[in-house]
């Protein structure tokens, strides 16, 4: 029961081809998922037991933050001070043969006050989900994690979107509690005890057998040449300076933001930032910046700001010399066939081949054992 717009029917291939066929004809778009076994049906019921019994092997506590469960859409209980696997397992445990009720816990959550929902993992599945459930309702639904976009693009998009909604990230310090303790370790430097080449790369080299020849090593300057025009120039100075009082990034403190309201500066802050323009620029001594509300009020006040054209060189050199990476070729891995790297393997993603195969008998009985 993912949203009110998808749902997913699990079960015996026949009956579940039944339910697809009228709903087709009733004009609902349906898709047949190639999987291992019907999930979250009463045919995968067996393995509640043995699941159960791996489950009362680890150690369970009471949760410290609340947990929704997928079984009935409602909370894991919390510290009654009684037994906590007994209280967890009711819950954990039936899981594997019980629908999923996401919609209820999108519910449940929005119910106890939560307006922004973050999903933790890779693509968008869940955030689109969300967004359907709460469709008209005031909250806020956001990736971390999209590989179109990339990991760290998509959690840095992420970290705005909560700063615009007015969720400022903590900067957290390097001995925080919050922070696991192989984090607050720090970096390992793993180069400690091993032996370096005494010889650099270029000398140590050979040349690929279809080229022969020395290699060659040489650098290039590039000069690289800047203009800022004024008008973006002004804007620029007076986002930096509001920047380093609210925090926002400086491309947002620019034009008619309001600075007490929006960017939630105070007086003397305000007073420091047209100081400091006052000292650097040149100023329109008819304009009353003491009434400035917006940031364009203080750029409105600036004739000239200081404009540079910067004119630099560049040297590339070869800077790795001591580790001879070299790319000999790449393959493609895919599960699902004989061979991981198959030759084949490129035209199947072409093809949208899902690469997906049944499980073996001898991993069903290791599953079911």
């Amino acid at each position: 029961k993912n949203s009110p717009k998808m749902t997913v029917i699990a079960g015996e291939t026949g009956p579940v081809k039944e339910a697809m066929s009228k709903f087709e004809s009733e004009g609902f778009q349906c898709v047949q998922l190639a999987t291992s076994h019907a999930f979250h049906s009463k045919i995968v019921a067996p393995a509640n037991e043995p699941l159960r019994r791996f489950l009362e092997g680890l150690e369970i506590r009471w949760p410290t933050i609340p947990i929704t469960s997928n079984v009935d859409g409602g909370w894991y209980p919390m510290d009654d001070g009684g037994d906590s696997k007994e209280a967890i397992l009711s819950k954990l445990a039936p899981q594997m043969a019980s629908s999923v009720e996401w919609t209820k816990q999108i519910n449940s959550m929005y119910e106890a006050g939560a307006r922004i929902f973050l999903e933790v993992g890779p693509k968008r599945a869940l955030t689109v989900f969300a967004t359907q459930i709460l469709e008209d309702m005031p909250s806020i639904s956001i990736m971390t994690n999209h590989p179109k976009t990339g990991g760290i693009s998509s959690l840095l998009n992420a970290i705005g979107t909560m700063a615009l909604a007015g969720r400022i990230p903590a900067k957290l310090g390097s001995d925080s509690p919050h922070l696991t303790e192989a984090f607050r370790a720090g970096p390992v430097d793993s180069g400690d005890g091993i032996s370096k080449p005494s010889l650099p790369l270029k000398e140590r080299s050979r040349p690929l057998p279809s080229k022969g020849g020395h290699v060659q090593t040489h650098t290039v300057t590039v000069s690289a040449e800047t203009y800022v025009d004024p008008d973006t120039a002004k804007k620029n100075l007076v986002g930096d300076l509001i920047s380093a009082h609210c925090g926002y990034p400086s491309k947002f403190c620019q034009g008619n933001v309001d600075m007490r309201a929006v960017l939630g500066m105070s007086d003397s802050q305000i007073q420091s930032v047209i100081q400091t323009v006052h000292s650097s620029c040149k100023t329109d001594p008819d304009w009353d910046v003491s009434q400035a509300k917006t940031v364009a009020d203080i750029t409105r006040w600036i004739v000239g700001a200081p404009t540079k054209s910067v004119s630099k060189g560049i040297t590339k050199t070869d800077s790795r010399g001591h580790d001879p990476f070299v790319i000999t070729g790449i393959s493609l891995g895919l599960p699902g066939g004989e061979r991981v790297f198959d030759e084949g393997n490129f035209e199947k993603l072409v093809r949208g081949e899902t690469c997906i195969s049944e499980v073996t008998n001898e991993y069903k009985q290791i599953f079911e054992n």
